[in-house]
C-alpha cells in the first residue's frame, strides 16, 4: 500500500472519528485548482464520502487560514504555512492562525529538477555559471 493511500486512509478516518451525522456536510480547505493540495484534497474527499456518511466540499481557501476563519472544518496547507501561521510570521504577520493544531502529517512534498534523458545536465553542479531568465 502506498504512502499516499495510506495517508488517506488515515485522513479518513480522522474525518470519520469526528462524529458524523447522517448526511452531515463539512468543508475541506485547500489552495486552488491546478495546485498539488487541491488534487490530494479531492482524493480525500472522494475517499472520505465513499466510505463514510459525510458530504465532503472541497472549498478553494487556503486551508490553515479557512480553518481559524471557520470557514471549513479541516484544511490542508503545507508546513511553511503553518508554521507562518502558527507563528505569525511572513504573509501571516497581520493575521496570525492561532486557533489551530496539525493532527496529523498528511505527506512529505519532496521536489525535484528533471531533465530530458539526453540532457548534458547531469547533477545541480552543472548548473554553475548558467544564466536562467526571472521573467
Amino acid at each position: 500500500m502506498t504512502q499516499i493511500m495510506k495517508s488517506a486512509l488515515i485522513a479518513v478516518g480522522t474525518l470519520f472519528l469526528t462524529g458524523t451525522a447522517s448526511a452531515q456536510t463539512v468543508g475541506l480547505a485547500t489552495l486552488p485548482a491546478g495546485a498539488i493540495n487541491n488534487l490530494t484534497t479531492q482524493i480525500l474527499a472522494k475517499v472520505g464520502q465513499a466510505h463514510t456518511d459525510l458530504k465532503i466540499r472541497v472549498l478553494p481557501f487556503r486551508g490553515g487560514a479557512a480553518v481559524n476563519a471557520k470557514r471549513a472544518e479541516f484544511g490542508i496547507t503545507d508546513v511553511a504555512a503553518m508554521t507562518a501561521g502558527l507563528l505569525a510570521k511572513d504573509e501571516f504577520k497581520d493575521r496570525p492562525t492561532p486557533n489551530l493544531r496539525v493532527i496529523f502529517n498528511l505527506r512529505p512534498l519532496t521536489v525535484g529538477f528533471f531533465v530530458k534523458k539526453d540532457s548534458s545536465f547531469k547533477t545541480i553542479g552543472d548548473l554553475k555559471g548558467m544564466r536562467f531568465p526571472t521573467k
